[in-house]
Order: structure tokens, then C-alpha cells, then sequence
């Protein structure tokens, strides 16, 4: 189905017209960015830390003082904040889809907080302005 979407698209906006629609989208993510980075400086210096993001539509953070996402999960999907634990993206943890070393589901968002991580993914690709700064 996506390949279909794709090729419909790419016939009827030509390669210079993707080429448009990729470079509005790259201005729009680097506005987004920049508006969640100033929501973080503003409400989060302290609390965690971050580098500015340089591409794509994700914010990595790292809480600092000691704490692990678990402390504050909770309170960010109450937020509506698109929050994903750094435990689920690191390398030397077992398959996600190891049933057998993670049990019938998986790895659970609250296994992934058990393990004390402090780093964390959010998402402001569909968020406002308004919603970047009072989420952060």
C-alpha cells in the first residue's frame, strides 16, 4: 500500500515536486525543533539535559540527579507527551521480541523504566508551538 501511495505521489508532483515537499517539511521540523529546545531550556534546565536536535523529528534528553525515567512516566502520558524509554534503543538488552528472556509480551514501557534508565525519546513532529511549550 505505501509503495502505491509513494508512486501516485511521485506521478503527480515529479521528482521536483517531492524535492518542494521535502524541503518544507525539513523547515517546518526545523522550526518545531527549535520551539521544543527553547520549551526545554525554559522549563527543564535542571532537570534533565540535551543537545539541540540537528535532524529528523526526535528529542533525546537524559534526567539528571539520579533519576530514571520512572520517577516522571507516568506524569508525561498523562501529559499526552509521545515519550519512548532510551532502555528500549539500547544494544546490549535482550530482543524486544525474545518471548522467552522478556515473557509473553515482550518488553514493557514499565520494564524498559525498571531498568533505571535515564534517557528518554519525545516526539514534537505533531505538536503545536503551543503544545511544545506547555508540554515541556
Amino acid at each position: 500500500m505505501t509503495q502505491v501511495i509513494v508512486t501516485v505521489l511521485l506521478q503527480q508532483w515529479g521528482i521536483s515536486g517531492f524535492e518542494d515537499f521535502l524541503l518544507k517539511l525539513q523547515a517546518l521540523y526545523t522550526h518545531k525543533s527549535a520551539v521544543a529546545a527553547a520549551a526545554a531550556d525554559q522549563h527543564l534546565t535542571g532537570l534533565a539535559t540535551w543537545e539541540p536536535c540537528s535532524a529528523g523529528m526526535f528529542m533525546w534528553l537524559r534526567l539528571t540527579s539520579g533519576r530514571d525515567l520512572s520517577t516522571v512516566m507516568d506524569q508525561m502520558v498523562e501529559a499526552k507527551v509521545a515519550v519512548v524509554p532510551g532502555s528500549f534503543f539500547a544494544a546490549e538488552h535482550s530482543d524486544p521480541g525474545d518471548a522467552e528472556a522478556a515473557g509473553e509480551g515482550g518488553v514493557t514501557a514499565d520494564d524498559a523504566c525498571a531498568a533505571g534508565c535515564p534517557f528518554f525519546r519525545v516526539s514534537f513532529a505533531t505538536c503545536s508551538d503551543e503544545e511544545l511549550q506547555v508540554c515541556a
